[in-house]
């Protein structure tokens, strides 16, 4: 079974907290440790899309990789604070 962002309430509270996160082009070559085992898979004319989103205990970063005819797969890392 495939996770599904839809169904995971936690990142959807996040989101609409900060419904307007910063989001930025980033370089296949400068991917964040927890990204890099995907890299092989990358086709050469994608673009990665990084967003990272604050949370109150929880922080996720989403990797978007988009090409002319859109979204081609979807990366979630989350980090969570000690209690």
């Amino acid at each position: 079974m495939t996770p599904c962002l839809f169904e995971d309430r936690l990142p959807q509270d996040e989101l609409e907290a900060n419904p307007e996160p910063l989001i930025e082009v980033v370089d296949s070559k400068k991917l964040p440790t927890w990204a890099k085992r995907w890299r092989k898979d990358l086709a050469p004319n994608v673009t990665l899309l990084g967003a990272y989103v604050p949370g109150n205990g929880a922080a996720f970063f989403f990797m978007v990789v988009v090409d002319g005819a859109g979204v081609r797969g979807l990366w979630k890392h989350a980090t969570f604070a000690p209690n």
